[in-house]
């Protein structure tokens, strides 16, 4: 992986350019780095959904940087996971990435409905 990096010595700018830098808002557009740090520092704007469950806590947020590290496909920008009490649960720390917030939305569903189950059934006060 090659990463370019420019130092503008007379602006005091520092801008990265290469595979998983790439900054985009919510609807898949490009943006400045500067852009992103706006809206990443906005917490509605970053968050899309969550869910805290007691024993699990399901998030699925706006990354805005591309993880998808695949030249030409659409950039994967939103993030789901689950947080448990148990580091040992077979969900602990699972994640999963989307191109859409459509996507992430349904994501976070299917999310919800694997940790409900440990919920309703093993963790009951």
């Amino acid at each position: 992986m090659r990463i370019n990096i420019l130092i503008h010595m007379d602006e005091y700018k520092v801008e990265f350019k290469g595979p998983g830098l790439d900054y985009y808002d919510k609807d898949g557009k490009p943006m400045t780095m500067e852009e992103w740090g706006d809206k990443h520092s906005n917490f509605e704007y970053k968050l899309v959904a969550r869910d805290d469950l007691g024993y699990a806590t399901v998030s699925t947020v706006w990354l805005g940087l591309d993880h998808g590290f695949t030249p030409g496909a659409p950039p994967v920008i939103f993030e789901t996971m689950i947080f448990t009490e148990d580091e040992d649960s077979d969900y602990s720390d699972w994640q999963d990435r989307y191109c859409t917030e459509a996507e992430a939305l349904k994501g976070h569903e299917r999310a919800l409905k694997l940790v409900m189950p440990l919920i309703t059934h093993d963790h009951q006060d």
